[in-house]
């Protein structure tokens, strides 16, 4: 079965590659703890990022995407309210980590955007060398 799996594996990172990675966000209760924005650096040839974003209440989920034209990198972080009827109106926010992989030597501009359902966009950049 192990077999199996890394054969899987290996056919689908072949074919098509994903450099935004390991993509993990927990909940921040307490709304003063929150600093919203981004950090980012480059370890082992990966870009490793680190973000905060408020939101109106926890009762959210996180999702991400990339793209990238040239040098110009961008994840876009959303926050989608989850509707819960048990959720309370207390802010809050979320801290998040991500590893964008498998991208080359080279001068990059990290962008990142947050969108929160329901309001504005925040965006943040930072220039980036991968040697």
């Amino acid at each position: 079965m192990f077999l199996a799996l890394g054969a899987a594996a290996g056919c689908s990172s072949i074919t098509e590659a994903h450099p935004l990675q390991d993509f993990q966000w927990i909940a921040v209760d307490n709304p003063d703890d929150v600093h919203e924005g981004i950090d980012a650096a480059v370890f082992s040839g990966d870009i490793d990022l680190l973000g905060q974003i408020r939101t109106p209440s926890l009762c959210f989920n996180l999702t991400a995407d990339y793209d990238r034209s040239g040098s110009d990198l961008t994840v876009h972080v959303t926050a989608k309210s989850t509707n819960s009827s048990n959720c309370t109106k207390t802010p809050g926010g979320f801290q998040y980590t991500a590893l964008l992989r498998g991208l080359g030597r080279g001068s990059y501009t990290l962008h990142v955007i947050h969108t929160v359902s329901g309001g504005a966009e925040t965006s943040y950049s930072k220039a980036l060398e991968i040697q």
